[in-house]
């Protein structure tokens, strides 16, 4: 994974935070007031008392203190005076005497104020120095993390890089369906549904994606396209040129044209057979190519099956090997199958369902 370091607007969502991140300033960073209400000097009690002015939130009490005797009215939020120890809430008073609308005099009726009531102390939700997300923490669409991160008083993090994925389908009958409309199809064509699920998917686990278009089954085009690719992406994923065909290129290219190695050109589930995964030599390290079987079906099993777990751990996430990761890859519930489904006797095999929470049951069917 590779570590940048951003500002808090730039962190997308899905991103890991790459080092603990450490609040450099107490929150509150002073007495806050709870509530609104009045500031007064706890030993006063209740009582009849002269309203000195009045604090909002983000007002400064540097240059007055409070005088036994007094008292002043607070919003919620706002800074607690030197001089006041308690706040009692509106409702625990009445109006005595008003000026033009100004409140002069005020009566207390709370006959039990200490010390503290209704103060938030200075880092009573956050101390400087405390940790406030560990290393590995994922920032979700909840907010809170990036709220978390905020109010640590940082101007950047250092967060794990989403990878730059690079997207092209392949294929002599594949039709573009993110370019120029095509009204009627030639007898043989088929249009590209797998590029754009492929985008939309990458997309929505955070990548920065590319898409190459559609690449013609021909070995010096696929070359060409292939080193582009790699040159400006961390990697990529194609569909389609990975069968057993005599214009199936993809393999040969890489291993003849780009020296790459074929780490798995087979895997034992159904679908998704032909799904390969490559690694090519670049400056001093290495591109990967995930190279997916045109079947629309066969490619977006394969995505969630192997591209998705390699692109979170790319992107800094634990993904669960073995259970020893503390994160797991997606979410995992019990359900009720309610169909028999025959499976393959030789392959694990994959089959596409519905997920519906059954409310008499009280059971995922």
């Amino acid at each position: 994974p590779r570590v940048e370091r951003v500002p808090l607007g730039q962190i997308a969502n899905g991103q890991v935070v790459a080092e603990d991140v450490v609040a450099r300033e107490h929150v509150p960073a002073y007495r806050a007031s709870i509530m609104d209400g009045y500031a007064m000097s706890s030993a006063d009690g209740a009582g009849v008392f002269a309203v000195r002015r009045a604090m909002t939130a983000g007002a400064s009490t540097d240059v007055w203190e409070l005088q036994r005797g007094e008292i002043v009215r607070v919003a919620t939020g706002a800074p607690v005076p030197r001089g006041a120890d308690a706040v009692v809430m509106i409702e625990d008073t009445e109006l005595v005497e008003s000026v033009d609308g100004e409140e002069r005099k005020v009566r207390v009726l709370d006959t039990n104020i200490v010390e503290g009531q209704n103060i938030r102390p200075v880092g009573h939700d956050l101390r400087a120095g405390v940790v406030v997300a560990r290393a590995g923490t994922r920032v979700t669409a909840v907010g809170g993390e990036i709220g978390t991160l905020a109010i640590s008083g940082n101007s950047d993090f250092a967060v794990y890089a989403m990878p730059r994925i690079a997207v092209m389908s392949t294929g002599d009958e594949v039709v573009d369906t993110l370019g120029k409309t095509v009204t009627e199809l030639p007898l043989g064509a088929i249009r590209d549904s797998n590029r754009p699920a492929l985008l939309a998917a990458l997309r929505a686990l955070g990548c920065d994606v590319v898409d190459f278009g559609v690449v013609r089954d021909d070995p010096d085009a696929l070359s060409q396209t292939l080193d582009s690719a790699l040159d400006t992406c961390d990697g990529v994923i194609s569909t389609g040129g990975v069968s057993m065909g005599e214009r199936d290129w993809l393999k040969p290219v890489i291993e003849q044209r780009l020296n790459g190695r074929i780490v798995f050109g087979r895997v034992a589930m159904k679908p998704s057979k032909p799904t390969t995964f490559a690694v090519v030599p670049y400056a001093q390290s290495q591109r990967f190519v995930f190279a997916l079987p045109g079947n629309p079906v066969s490619a977006v099993v394969s995505l969630h099956m192997f591209v998705a777990p390699a692109v979170r751990k790319l992107a800094g996430h634990l993904v669960g090997v073995g259970g020893s990761e503390v994160q797991v890859l997606r979410p995992s519930v019990q359900a009720v199958l309610l169909d028999r489904v025959e499976l393959d006797r030789v392959r694990p095999e994959y089959v596409r369902g519905v997920l519906a929470w059954d409310h008499k049951k009280g059971a995922w069917t």
